[in-house]
Parts: structure tokens; C-alpha cells; sequence
């Protein structure tokens, strides 16, 4: 299986988690359907926003730091890109806003998926 394709999965999967856990955030179903739609039609544009607006912040990931989630801003994100998106995987799962809802089990489920999506992201760009 392709870099590309456990990428794609492992977001649909963490969406999927999140949808259990947060049943009342419709934006969460909405953003499954787009993520499919996206892959259906260019199935490298995930991974490619994912390196480009959250790898960068790979230290906090790695590192457990809350912030990134709760007092992060995105427009440093979105500047300078080669593509016009205001897509961002964190922002649009509206972590920032789940966050404070999610006990510690959880927290550490959204830790260990986001550490898988850099570790797939690193194969895949050889970073």
C-alpha cells in the first residue's frame, strides 16, 4: 500500500474517531465527505497541505504540546503558499474548539495519530 493511500486512511480514520467521540460536530461529516472527494480527484493534495501547514510543527507534535492545539493561529499557515487554501487538518477538525471538550485518553489518541500522519508524511518526502 502506498504512502499516499495509509495517509489518506489514517485521516479518514482519525475523522471517523472523532465523529464517535464528538457526535454533535456536524463539521466533522462534512469534512469526511470533502476529504473523500478530494482524494477521489487528486489524492496527493492531503498529504501535500498536511507537510505544508502542520509538519512544520513537528516539534510540538512530537512533543506533546497542548498549545498547538489551543492557542495556535492559522493565517501564518496559509502564507506564503504556492496554492491557495485556507485548509489546514488541525483547523479544519476544529481541534482548537474539541480540544478542551476531549478527556486524556483521547488527547492521546488524536497525539498518536498525528505522530503517525508525520512518520507517513516523512516516508513519503523522504524528510
Amino acid at each position: 500500500m502506498s504512502n499516499i493511500k495509509k495517509f489518506n486512511i489514517t485521516v479518514g480514520n482519525l475523522i471517523d474517531d472523532l465523529i464517535i467521540v464528538c457526535p454533535t460536530y456536524e463539521h466533522l461529516k462534512t469534512f469526511k465527505e470533502q476529504l473523500n472527494l478530494l482524494c477521489k480527484f487528486n489524492v496527493r493534495k492531503s498529504i501535500e497541505y498536511f507537510k505544508n501547514t502542520v509538519y512544520i510543527y513537528k516539534e510540538q507534535i512530537v512533543n506533546k504540546d497542548e498549545n498547538y492545539f489551543i492557542k495556535k493561529t492559522y493565517n501564518e499557515d496559509i502564507e506564503g503558499l504556492e496554492y491557495d487554501t485556507e485548509w489546514t487538518l488541525d483547523q479544519v477538525l476544529n481541534l482548537k474548539e474539541l480540544w478542551a471538550q476531549l478527556d486524556d485518553n483521547n488527547k492521546e489518541t488524536i497525539w498518536i495519530y498525528f505522530n503517525v500522519l508525520i512518520k507517513i508524511t516523512e516516508l513519503e518526502y523522504d524528510c
